[in-house]
């Protein structure tokens, strides 16, 4: 629009008439080109519709097979975990606790004394 707006101002304003039919000229140029662009902007190309007959065939190779949607979504039925997983290192230590702790309510339960020779013989049992 400012294009237009400023053609206008010196049709309006110019005292030569040359210059008049110039800048009508180019006017009417630029407002042709415009609707060329437009009409041509909105035309659909023709697409070819695919055949029928082309079926692709997959190998099942590349292909991986489709999962049940059970199998798919487990992990939105499961509960989500609410503790952080441990390094390896961690985890042996806690499992090396819960059977030392094991091991000491049993000898508790026997009333027997309970000393770290029993204690480490039992969590080396419990460990293997």
């Amino acid at each position: 629009e400012g294009l237009i707006n400023q053609s206008r101002s010196r049709l309006l304003f110019s005292s030569n008439k040359e210059e008049l039919k110039k800048a009508l000229a180019s006017f009417s140029e630029k407002t042709s080109k415009l609707n060329d662009f437009q009409s041509n902007a909105y035309k659909i190309t023709s697409v070819a519709a695919p055949s029928a007959n082309k079926i692709e065939k997959t190998s099942p190779i590349k292909t991986s097979p489709v999962k049940p949607a059970h199998e798919r979504f487990k992990y939105l039925a499961e509960s989500p975990s609410t503790s952080l997983l441990l390094p390896v290192k961690y985890k042996i230590l806690c499992e090396m606790f819960q059977s030392m702790d094991t091991v000491v309510s049993i000898l508790n339960n026997r009333k027997e004394k309970i000393t770290f020779e029993k204690v480490k013989e039992g969590v080396q049992k419990m460990m293997k």
